[in-house]
């Protein structure tokens, strides 16, 4: 019993550790700025970065790992709620990729007859980022779920030395 809590803890510290660092990683260029904004008392440049759709470079990052995961752990996936997010993660990514496009279109060749709407694109750009965030746990977690037999080496060698033996 001790063996299998345990287990559960290790993998539910190995499947943290590993979404913090994808997260982290994924938006640190956006953390550091927030934090320069900060200390030079420039706070928009949060929003800043909310309403130019830069928020969906991070997303579509997340969506990258999560379909690699998940791709590579198809049989383990169980719930539900997983097959769906494995299914719609192309989708999504393909969504956050498009939407940016269109932003980043639309802002820098001046298109002044496309009014961007800002409310807009801040809300698909936090909804995109959140499933991003939540489809990289749930494929950490489904990759970190495998069980892999506990393997005594010494056993092993000494197998493999007992059968050379005979062989001689």
């Amino acid at each position: 019993m001790a063996r299998i809590i345990s287990r559960r803890k290790q993998h539910f510290e190995k499947t943290i550790k590993s979404f913090l660092y994808s997260i982290f990683g994924t938006t640190m260029p956006f953390m550091l700025v927030v934090l320069i904004g900060f200390l030079l008392n420039k706070g928009e440049v949060a929003i800043n970065f909310l309403d130019k759709g830069e928020v969906l470079l991070f997303a579509a990052g997340l969506y990258t790992v999560s379909i690699y995961l998940f791709g590579e752990n198809k049989p383990s996936i169980e719930k539900t709620y997983d097959k769906i997010l494995s299914n719609m993660t192309v989708y999504l990514l393909i969504l956050t990729s498009a939407s940016y496009t269109a932003i980043y279109i639309v802002k820098e060749f001046n298109f002044e007859s496309v009014n961007l709407n800002i409310c807009l694109i801040r809300i698909v750009s936090i909804v995109l980022f959140i499933v991003s965030a939540v489809a990289v746990y749930r494929s950490v977690y489904i990759d970190f779920k495998k069980i892999y037999p506990d393997v005594d080496i010494t056993q092993i060698s000494n197998d493999g030395v007992n059968e050379v033996l005979e062989q001689l």
